[in-house]
């Protein structure tokens, strides 16, 4: 594989991190946990909270040679919509989204990501308002 290429799998890969992911072995358990770690040269994982056959993990090392699939257990963060919303809002030119990040800036100043708001005052205010709204009527 090409060193771009590795590159890019790899900055794919940590898209997972501090996620709740589904590995499934080799051996045919299947273990559901939060990401915590990820060696890039072997792919093994360590996950925290694990569960697997109704067991429960306080954390887990799973070796990368006996991995077979490794997969989001949780829906993804609508990055766009939440950006389309603030642009109804905002005026699309005053919102940048910045999907490799996780990330939408709402007047240069403001930071917006899975996380929530960064930045202070009415404007963030609004935006906050705004981002409670769209995580509550996807939750629904």
């Amino acid at each position: 594989m090409s060193s771009a290429a590795s590159r890019g799998f790899m900055n794919e890969l940590t898209i997972f991190q501090g996620k709740r992911v589904q590995v499934v072995m080799s051996n045919g358990k299947t273990y559901i946990g939060l990401l915590r770690a990820l060696e890039p040269n072997r792919l093994n994982v360590i996950l925290a909270e694990a569960i697997c056959d109704a067991q429960q993990y306080h954390r887990v090392f799973l070796s990368g040679q006996n991995i077979i699939e490794l997969t989001l257990a949780d829906k993804p963060f609508d990055l766009e919509g939440l950006a389309e919303e603030l642009a109804n809002m905002f005026q699309p030119q005053n919102v940048k989204l910045f999907s490799e990040a996780g990330v939408i800036r709402v007047l240069d100043r403001f930071k917006i990501s899975e996380d929530g708001v960064v930045g202070d005052g009415p404007v963030a205010e609004r935006i906050r308002s705004i981002y409670d709204k769209f995580l509550a009527e996807k939750n629904e």
